[in-house]
């Protein structure tokens, strides 16, 4: 049977990543009206998204978590050098995900109904621009993957893979540091879009 398989457990890692889009590109849905008592509150609004954020990426590696388990069961266990390309992958693409999760839910948020939830779907330009960011990121660590593999088992492997995470979580720091000033900026609109219509 040869060497245990490269693509499963990359490709299930990928697929886990489009599961929440509806929650990660619209962060503030589940708070509706009340939104605007986070604009109250002394807590600033940017620990409130890093916290959302925080639930969102242990779900993820929850289920990468899964995916990684049922690679071993139904397949082999991944190699090192797959596992570690993989979860190097994850941190280019995740952070930058979310960071644009949180400008989404900003300037276009959507109400959902929590009854209805099933038969809702987030705004035509959050789903649009969710699947261009993840395709833009997807086809990046593609190439990232690509290119290590011909400097595999060398130093500039590693370079190539964990490099781009570094700069990844750097642009999600950035976008967080200025949150609070745009959710301000924003808040009629996000507050108004979100209450509940008597």
């Amino acid at each position: 049977w040869g060497a245990p398989p490269a693509r499963p457990f990359p490709l299930g890692a990928s697929c886990s990543l489009l599961l929440p889009t509806n929650l990660s590109y619209n962060n503030v849905v589940a708070d509706g009206g009340g939104t605007q008592f986070f604009f109250a509150s002394p807590v600033p609004f940017r620990q409130i998204v890093m916290g959302k954020n925080l639930a969102h990426a242990a779900v993820f590696a929850l289920e990468v978590g899964l995916v990684w388990l049922g690679t071993c069961l139904l397949y082999r266990m991944p190699s090192l050098g797959v596992t570690m390309a993989t979860l190097a992958g994850i941190l280019f693409v995740v952070p930058i995900d979310l960071a644009a999760g949180n400008l989404f839910s900003i300037y276009s948020p959507t109400r959902i109904e929590a009854g209805v939830f099933g038969r809702q779907r987030a705004s035509l330009t959050t789903v649009l621009a969710s699947f261009g960011v993840r395709g833009v990121l997807f086809g990046a660590g593609a190439l990232m993957l690509w290119v290590s593999r011909t400097y595999e088992h060398s130093w500039v492997e590693l370079l190539i893979l964990w490099l781009p995470a570094g700069l990844a979580f750097t642009f999600y720091a950035f976008v967080l540091d200025r949150v609070n000033g745009i959710a301000l900026d924003h808040r009629e609109n996000l507050i108004s879009n979100l209450r509940r219509r008597e």
